[in-house]
């Protein structure tokens, strides 16, 4: 084989200058060919925004969060005062500051030697890489980077459900076995007044069979009346001193709604409130089991007085399997199953990212995404001829309404 130079071998620079993409001193060629094919697909604005959750537009040169979080304090009236005197001064509300270290996360992808050396070899006999070559590669590296993005994309909406679902973030062994562990609780101050446990069901994880609560429907004290239960968190919390706003909403997870349609209860008691001339239990049963989840549930909404917001939001992590030594894909909910969550409508914290940065290297190209969040860096090695494509971001969910957060767990 005749020996080449490094620029010989670099297929992604061919590639890019073939699109149409130079290094200009606005944006390298790789951050314009990002900008081009994933801006649209991945737009981190839109996607947070309706998370309640938008993007700071702050994008820090330190790693360190800020949480403020101001208690409210209702409008006082005015006082009855002389003509000549000044009004009664009004106190401020408690501000909480909470601070931290916003995580870092990275992955990557590897284009294999096998992948990469055949194409070289290739262009090496032809004494350069034609058109086929470098689209091949092109598709590749797309590929590549789509994993990645789409990765840092699930990465924040599954820590905001579980910041949502939990009041925290907890990073171990089972979500995060390649990394590191993290534990982040925003909650702490609210979740022991603001969590109530109430068990409707009990669920067979492995056959996903649902048994309803024996106190669900009882008569007496011991009795569970699930509609009553999530009318008086709500009330509570918006009549009482955390002045919950009226315009609030329920969060679920897809398998706990699944599971409050498996319940006979609700479904009894459905036909008994819109059918009343069915009195056999069979029958009413039967009957409230023909009713479609979506006529349910504005049924079900317009008894507890608050829309519910169903997240079926799902990530996956991937772990090397120690015993087949393989490559194993595992999903992931991030909605915690088994609980009900009552928060306001809109926005409920906001997004916050540190700046990215490399130092570049003839092997490296660098590219910016997200409005500078996030960081893509291809590097070359000649030595073995292969491409890795590393994705970093440091970003985290910053919650500010955590005093408005109830906790209903409803799973046995």
């Amino acid at each position: 084989m005749i020996a080449q130079t490094q620029e010989f071998y670099d297929l992604l620079g061919q590639g890019l200058a073939g699109l149409g993409f130079e290094d200009n001193s606005e944006a390298s060629a790789l951050s314009q060919y990002i900008d081009t094919y994933f801006a649209d697909k991945y737009n981190a604005d839109a996607t947070m925004e309706t998370a309640g959750f938008p993007l700071n537009s702050n994008v820090k040169l330190s790693d360190f969060y800020e949480q403020i979080e101001s208690s409210v304090r209702p409008y006082t009236i005015a006082s009855h005062v002389d003509i000549d005197s000044d009004g009664p001064v009004k106190g401020h509300g408690e501000i909480t500051l909470g601070a931290g270290t916003i995580p870092t996360w990275k992955h990557r992808t590897v284009t294999g030697r096998k992948d990469v050396k055949d194409e070289l070899r290739l262009a090496n006999r032809l004494g350069g890489a034609d058109a086929q070559i470098i689209d091949s590669f092109m598709n590749l590296f797309f590929d590549s980077t789509d994993k990645l993005i789409g990765g840092n994309h699930n990465t924040m909406l599954y820590l905001r459900n579980m910041i949502v679902s939990t009041g925290k973030v907890n990073i171990d062994e089972n979500n995060n076995p390649a990394g590191i562990p993290l534990t982040i609780d925003f909650c702490k101050d609210y979740r022991t007044k603001h969590t109530t446990t109430s068990t409707w069901y009990t669920k067979d994880d492995t056959t996903g069979v649902v048994t309803q609560g024996a106190a669900v429907g009882a008569a007496g004290a011991s009795g569970i009346d699930p509609i009553a239960l999530m009318r008086s968190i709500r009330t509570n919390a918006q009549l009482g001193s955390d002045h919950l706003p009226l315009t609030c909403h329920w969060e679920c997870d897809y398998l706990t709604w699944e599971a409050i349609l498996a319940m006979p209860y609700f479904r009894q008691f459905y036909t008994i409130a819109t059918r009343p001339d069915i009195t056999d239990v069979t029958n009413q049963l039967a009957f409230g089991r023909t009713i479609d989840d979506d006529t349910f549930k504005t049924w079900f909404e317009k008894l507890i007085g608050s829309k519910i917001i169903i997240n079926d939001n799902m990530a996956s992590i991937e772990k090397i399997n120690e015993t087949t030594h393989k490559t194993e894909f595992i999903d992931m909910r991030g909605f915690e199953e088994g609980t009900f969550v009552l928060v306001p409508d809109g926005n409920l914290g906001d997004s916050q990212f540190a700046a990215p940065f490399a130092i570049g290297s003839s092997a490296t190209r660098v590219a910016y995404f997200d409005g500078g969040r996030t960081m893509i860096r291809t590097v070359f090695d000649d030595k073995h001829m292969t491409y890795s494509n590393k994705s970093e971001f440091t970003g985290l969910p910053i919650p500010n309404k955590t005093r408005w957060q109830y906790f209903l767990k409803v799973k046995g």
